[in-house]
Order: structure tokens, then sequence, then C-alpha cells
């Protein structure tokens, strides 16, 4: 469903419109108490799927990849080291149960799908992370 638009919208004014809808309404409607990320969200659910606005853009696609990569990296940012450091023990116990079983999955899917370790240690990675399908997407 694309809309139509008119003459004067041309991609790049449509490109304007959405960064500036993507930096800027955010922030005031952070004021009413709306988290930045659920309203960029919304707002690209709104552009691509609710309104046809960018249908096959590679722009876009590029644009949303940064926004994932940015999303990550400020969740990174917000981590809490003294915590972390409180919890040390049970942090290593995680880390190396979730070791274990990558490398358990590792080698089940080596032996079942005959694969060599290197792609089934990237499946078992896709399978046990919650972000390996953007991971493996982009290689």
């Amino acid at each position: 469903m694309e809309m139509k638009l008119p003459v004067f919208m041309t991609q790049e004014v449509m490109y304007v419109i959405l960064l500036f809808a993507l930096f800027v309404l955010p922030r005031i409607l952070v004021r009413i108490r709306i988290p930045t990320a659920i309203t960029s969200f919304g707002l690209g659910i709104a552009a691509g799927m609710g309104l046809g606005l960018f249908p096959q853009d590679h722009t876009i696609e590029l644009l949303s990849t940064f926004g994932i990569v940015a999303l990550f990296l400020f969740a990174g940012l917000d981590i809490d080291v003294e915590e972390l450091r409180s919890g040390g023990g049970v942090v290593l116990q995680h880390l190396g149960l979730r070791f274990l079983l990558v490398a358990a999955v590792t080698v089940a899917v080596s032996i079942t799908v005959d694969l060599g370790w290197r792609a089934a240690s990237l499946v078992a990675l896709a399978l046990l992370t919650p972000s390996g399908g953007f991971i493996l997407a982009g290689c």
C-alpha cells in the first residue's frame, strides 16, 4: 500500500522529515514519559508498514541498522560497573554455563548437520543469542 505524495515531496524531503521526526519528536514526547526508543520504534513502524513511505529503500535499511547498533551501544553504556562487580561470582557462573551451552550446541550441530566447527558455532550463536539473527544478517 504505497501512498500518493504531493509533487514537492521528493525522496530527499521525505528523508529530512523522517530524520527530524526521529530526532526531535522523541525528545518532545519524553516530557510525557514516553521513552525515546519506544517513540522511534513506533515512528519506524508507522513510516514503513503503516504508511508505506519507503518501500524497498536501501537508505532506510542502513538507517535501521544504525538504529539497532546505537540501541545496543546505549544499552551497553547503561551498565552499572559497581553492581556488576558486587555480583561477580554469579556473572562468572552465568558466563561459564553459557559457554558450555554454546559448546554443547556447537558439537550437536556439527555432528547432526555435518558442519565444520566454525559454521556450527555460528549456528549455535544464532540459536542461543537473542540478537543472533541481527548479527548473522550483517555477515
